[in-house]
């Protein structure tokens, strides 16, 4: 399935369709048929980057701990770990987090399929399971947003935008090292910190700049800019 495809444009019609018909649905439950909901979404969210990489797709094989962690150095998988953090109130960083970035970071993946995946038909396991990681990413503050449960509070914007460029440093830091020690090939890349992989902002910011890591720094002004902009339909509840 390939970015534009007639099967990626069915299957995006679909899930926005979903997505849209369960927000409706999903505000007019009861508040216990609510956490049901969110509880659901959290569980396969994270459940589904622990069975891809951690046991290979397949129940039948052992746990590798080594593979799932070299993996959380991939924004979207560490998105999707924390999900259910989203369902303790106390962590309202983790609500705000997924709420400003994660839910937007996971939606621009559906918009353009990765080249890993293009070869793939649109009903294979490994794709699918991407989809749905990915779906459930966004569906869950999508649908705490919907029930009033959840708003973006403009307070958290230095927090969350911190946050990202934190991971993404981190993310640099701990590639290269594992690039020197040979644990992962040269040039290999993470979370964009090496490769644009084509994403609009990130790739023109590449091509002026150049250099790993280096071109997402001004990257950092976008963000904060985009955050406040996503904030300003929940002004009034802000606090």
């Amino acid at each position: 399935m390939t970015t534009g495809s007639t099967s990626h444009i069915i299957l995006f019609s679909a899930t926005l369709l979903f997505l849209v018909i369960s927000s409706v649905a999903i505000a007019k439950m009861p508040r216990w048929l609510q956490n049901v909901m969110f509880f659901i979404a959290a569980l396969l969210g994270a459940g589904g980057i622990f069975f891809r990489y951690a046991l290979n797709m397949s129940f039948a094989n052992e746990v590798n701990w080594q593979s799932l962690a070299i993996q959380m150095l991939q924004v979207c998988n560490f998105n999707f770990v924390i999900l259910p953090l989203m369902l303790v109130p106390k962590f309202e960083w983790a609500r705000q987090y997924s709420v400003y970035f994660s839910m937007f970071a996971a939606a621009t993946t559906m918009f353009s399929i990765p080249a890993s995946y293009s070869g793939l038909e649109w009903y294979d396991a490994s794709l699918m399971n991407f989809w749905f990681n990915h779906f459930f990413a966004i569906a869950l503050p999508i649908w705490m947003l919907a029930s009033k449960r959840l708003a973006p509070k403009r307070k958290y914007i230095p927090f969350v935008t911190g946050a990202v460029f934190s991971y993404f440093t981190l993310v640099f830091v701990i590639t290269e090292w594992l690039m020197k020690i040979g644990v992962l090939a040269p040039g290999s890349s993470f979370s964009y910190v090496h490769d644009p992989k084509g994403m609009p902002v990130i790739t023109e910011l590449y091509e002026l700049i150049g250099g790993p890591y280096v071109h997402l720094l001004p990257l950092l002004l976008v963000l904060a800019v985009f955050f406040w902009l996503w904030s300003i339909p929940f002004r009034n509840k802000d606090n």
